[in-house]
């Protein structure tokens, strides 16, 4: 009972976080098919904006710095001498329980969780927004040179910005739950558990889809080839017939 007014609560931000990336799995409406978090985005013109971007290699270069300069500064803010001690950042680590959760908060001290804050604050508003440019520049340019701009895969490119969404989400979660410790919210906890297994799958899928762009381009020239060779080798066979006849 004590728990019941929060459990409702955070579901009702997880249902509503739910409805709003997949609306399409949700409702039986033929008007929810285009209510996709990719189509959404190709409506704002985002897709055709990252593909223009894509191909300035003076952009990528700039855009690879400063996501450079961003991993620095986080990978400085993560080595504090307070969140080293207790040896875990909650963002890296699955499945932890709440108490385990504020087990962490609690090794941290005052000073480590408002260096864990600003820890947090910087990854959601500086590096994820360079990582997730940088990759979905770097995505785009490889479908670009694999596939037709028209492709549908091309919209996949797009997918580095769900992963930015679900870690503002789940950071936006870890800074309520550093500034209200020592009280727990259980659910809370439950809910950045999800948010953290979303971001790294859509991180992950990002990856693959970056490797995949990489196979098709390195393989688009080896497939023209060899159907060349083919179609070569398959007309050299129709003629053989009809010189043999003429000799």
């Amino acid at each position: 009972a004590e728990y019941m007014g929060e459990d409702v609560f955070w579901n009702g931000v997880l249902l509503f976080v739910l409805l709003s990336l997949f609306p399409a799995s949700v409702c039986s409406s033929p008007a929810c098919d285009n209510l996709t978090l990719a189509n959404i985005m190709t409506r704002f013109s985002l897709l055709p904006f990252i593909q223009r971007c894509s191909q300035s290699d003076r952009l990528l270069g700039a855009v690879f710095i400063y996501h450079l300069v961003t991993m620095y500064i986080l990978h400085m803010l993560g080595s504090s001498e307070h969140i080293e001690k207790a040896g875990v950042i909650p963002d890296m680590t699955f499945g932890l329980r709440s108490d385990e959760f504020h087990a962490v908060l609690k090794q941290y001290g005052i000073r480590g969780r408002w260096a864990y804050m600003k820890f947090e604050l910087f990854d959601m508003f500086f590096y994820q927004l360079a990582w997730s440019s940088f990759s979905a520049l770097l995505i785009s340019r490889t479908l670009m040179w694999a596939f037709p701009a028209k492709h549908p895969i091309q919209k996949y490119a797009l997918l580095p910005f769900l992963a930015h969404l679900f870690d503002m989400l789940e950071n936006s979660v870890s800074l309520v739950l550093t500034f209200m410790h020592p009280f727990e919210l259980r659910s809370a906890v439950r809910v950045h558990g999800w948010l953290c297994t979303f971001k790294w799958t859509t991180l992950l899928a990002s990856g693959l889809l970056f490797l995949f762009g990489v196979v098709s381009v390195l393989g688009t020239p080896a497939l023209k080839s060899v159907a060349n060779k083919t179609q070569m080798y398959s007309q050299s066979e129709t003629h053989k017939p009809s010189t043999e006849i003429a000799g």
